[in-house]
């Protein structure tokens, strides 16, 4: 086992070489794209060769290699790059690549050349000899460089120059023409420590609301024994969201002290923001929460209930909810409850199973229950629930599905009928089809003859005149004169696009050949539309899938995170159903039980008829759930679903055969195939067999695809070490341009 690990780390290092000394040639040699692409592969080597090599590419003459060379060299590491950096930074004339270099220094913690980016920070630096470009007419890249100049003087957390790149920094700040800065600033100062938090101190005195925001937001990435201080003075600052600024970064550092002392401030949005920042509140504190007067403290007290997680006594939560049953807020309700839950378990059992099926509690409520019936798991939660499960609310019907997932896996009686009622479920006895019920029609859009318009007349031509109440009224044809010979006009008047389009008795075909136009079939239908309007009709707010739809969809979704034998029959049998989203949800479940190594020969016949089905999309899921049936008739179907029409399909056909163990399939002839997944798939199964004639196979495959099916194909060859990789190197060194890049990619 040592040998062969040692012959492996050789293996990886001649490898790692040669991709080396391949990778400096064409980022010496190669075009703008390949030396590009050279310099990104090059900071997949942290090594001092790399390294050197990278830094003698800091003098590429065009700009976007120089900016990839800067990036990888943030990625090998190496602190020698900083002095080649700092002279770019100064000679290099174009702007965008001095942010770069910018960003590259601050992730290396440079110490050195400090000046020079306190000088950017302030202004262009000409006296230290930095060089523009020429033409000014555009946007002035000093901008950018001057706020990423800002940002890496936040690096410097130590040593003499700290007090430097402080002043900088506040000098860029009172830059009256200056743009505006105070947001990245403030994040520079919060991570220079000590020295910064006491530049932010003397700022927060002076700022505006807005500033003050920012600073407090800024503390999120300081130390939060340094921000606790400037964060309570925050917290008491005269403006509302600036006190609402400080408590949000208390909660997210974690300084509970800062929220306790938040939690008597005089307006409630703070008392509530500074209870949401409690993790383990005082009883005391709680108390006095819960005895607010304002609403939403209280809900924030609740939840800082549950996420102490504990029992507290003292705090009467089931008397207070018992208070509230008849005329308190449902939103506080349900919160109360849900405080119940954890400070008095003992009690909201009662109180939950009462209130889950009793018409009169309020929605938000009955959910809160249903979630509660699912965690706590009494004696009675799975008949209630089952109960709950035919309500006429698709939220309560469905959040009772998922409490009932949650009974299924807790184990025991309880679980086992939890279990059946999914199954009862997903087979629709739970909640069986209304009688005579019909599927409805999509909603499309109705055009409805105006009233007193002119109307087609139905199965035959000409047209009919409706009165006031939209009644057919038959009437003599009008006859019109022509008003400069008086003589009678027998032309009719065009009533449609078309009938405009079409001279009198000339025949369609007739006129548009004569005009030179082409109407299709599919256009009749509009040409001939006349004066209409679209009928409207209200759309209920609420969910309108029916009960006996969305309830087997959803339970056949939860079966599928219960590993269990028995639940295979019934999703089978699901995936059968008329019900589209219910067989595809049948199908998902079924692939999702195969992941867990459950076999699935209890629903080969249903899967073989999906197989055939019409919808591809059925297709591809039984083809997928096949490779968990060891049987002839599951290999066959597989085998044949390789010339079906549909490219996922063919996909799901490779991989079942190949989980299979199946032989003889040309896998080489479908990295050929007209559609990718299909491609992608004979690839990775061809690299499985690991044999080195796939090789030249999988870089055919690289080479006619884009680069996401070059970075796969690299992945696959690398498996093969020293063989594949050399591979990699013939394209990168050969003459096609297109097979270079590929190569270097793949790299």
């Amino acid at each position: 086992m040592a040998q062969a690990l040692v012959d492996r780390k050789v293996s990886i290092s001649s490898v790692q070489g040669m991709s080396l000394s391949c990778l400096e040639r064409a980022l010496k040699t190669g075009s703008e794209p390949e030396r590009c692409l050279a310099a990104k592969a090059l900071g997949c080597h942290p090594n001092a060769r790399a390294a050197s090599v990278l830094v003698s590419a800091l003098r590429d003459q065009d700009p976007d290699v120089r900016c990839e060379v800067a990036f990888s060299l943030a990625k090998v590491g190496d602190a020698q790059a900083i002095s080649p950096l700092l002279e770019n930074l100064r000679d290099d004339p174009v702007g965008e690549v001095k942010s770069v270099y910018l960003q590259v220094l601050k992730s290396l913690g440079f110490e050195v050349g400090l000046d020079l980016v306190c000088a950017l920070a302030t202004g262009r630096a000409e006296e230290l000899d930095v060089q523009w470009e020429d033409d000014l007419s555009g946007w002035d890249d000093w901008l950018d460089v001057q706020l990423a100049a800002i940002e890496a003087l936040g690096a410097q957390t130590g040593g003499s120059g700290q007090q430097s790149a402080v002043q900088a920094i506040l000098a860029a700040l009172q830059d009256p023409d200056g743009q505006d800065l105070w947001a990245p600033a403030c994040q520079s100062l919060a991570r220079m420590g000590g020295v910064g938090i006491g530049a932010l101190e003397r700022l927060q005195a002076v700022a505006s609301p807005l500033n003050k925001k920012r600073i407090a937001t800024s503390l999120l990435h300081a130390e939060s024994l340094l921000a606790e201080p400037l964060l309570c003075q925050l917290v008491r600052d005269k403006d509302v969201s600036v006190r609402l600024a400080a408590l949000d970064a208390a909660t997210k550092i974690g300084l509970e002290s800062v929220c306790e002392s938040a939690t008597k401030d005089v307006a409630p949005e703070v008392r509530a923001a500074a209870y949401d920042g409690l993790n383990g509140p005082s009883p005391r504190t709680l108390a006095t929460g819960l005895n607010d007067i304002n609403p939403k403290v209280r809900m924030a007290t609740c939840r800082a209930i549950e996420r102490a997680g504990q029992e507290v006594n003292g705090l009467s939560v089931a008397n207070r909810v018992e208070q509230l049953l008849r005329t308190g807020d449902p939103a506080l309700l349900a919160a109360m409850v849900s405080a119940c839950a954890v400070s008095e378990p003992g009690k909201t059992v009662e109180l939950v199973e009462d209130m889950v099926n009793n018409p009169s509690t309020a929605t938000p409520v009955r959910l809160v229950c249903v979630r509660l019936l699912g965690t706590l798991c009494t004696p009675r939660s799975v008949e209630l629930l089952i109960s709950a499960a035919n309500d006429k609310r698709q939220d309560i019907r469905l959040a009772c599905l998922v409490a009932l997932g949650k009974c299924a896996k807790a184990g025991g009686a309880r679980a086992q009928k939890a279990a059946q009622a999914l199954m009862a479920a997903l087979e629709g006895t739970l909640i069986a089809t209304p009688a005579g019920w019909m599927p409805e029609e999509p909603a499309v859009p109705v055009h409805m003859p105006r009233k007193n318009k002119q109307a087609p007349r139905e199965g035959a031509e000409g047209h009919v005149q409706l009165d006031g109440n939209g009644n057919i009224v038959e009437k003599a044809a009008e006859v019109l004169v022509d008003p400069t010979t008086g003589a009678e006009d027998t032309d009719p008047v065009p009533i449609s696009t078309l009938d405009a389009i079409l001279a009198p008795g000339v025949s369609r075909d007739e006129a548009t050949e004569a005009a030179g136009i082409v109407i299709d079939e599919e256009d009749l239908p509009y040409l001939a539309r006349t004066a209409a309007q679209i009928s409207k009709r209200r759309l209920s707010p609420e969910a309108t899938t029916p009960a006996h739809l969305d309830v087997p969809r959803l339970a056949a979704r939860i079966l599928a995170t219960l590993p269990r034998e028995e639940f295979v029959a019934p999703l089978a049998a699901a995936s059968q159903s008329q019900d589209k989203e219910l067989a595809i949800s049948a199908l998902d479940a079924l692939n999702a039980l195969a992941d867990l190594n459950l076999r699935l020969d209890d629903a080969e016949q249903h899967l073989l008829h999906s197989s055939q089905a019409e919808d591809a999309e059925l297709r591809a899921r039984s083809v997928q759930a096949l490779r968990k049936v060891a049987t002839m008739e599951a290999l066959e179907a597989l085998k044949g679903a390789l010339a079906d029409d549909n490219g996922g399909v063919r996909a799901a056909a490779l991989q079942g055969l190949s989980d299979l163990e199946a032989t003889d399939i040309p896998y080489a002839e479908f990295c050929k195939d007209t559609d990718r997944r299909v491609r992608r798939a004979a690839a990775q199964q061809l690299a499985r067999q690991n044999a080195e004639t796939a090789l030249p196979i999988l870089l055919d495959y690289a080479t006619i695809e884009d680069a996401v099916q070059s970075r796969d194909a690299a992945c696959l060859m690398s498996d093969y070490g020293q063989p594949g990789f050399s591979i990699m190197e013939q394209l990168v060194q050969c003459d096609d341009p297109k097979s270079r890049l590929t190569g270097l990619s793949m790299l």
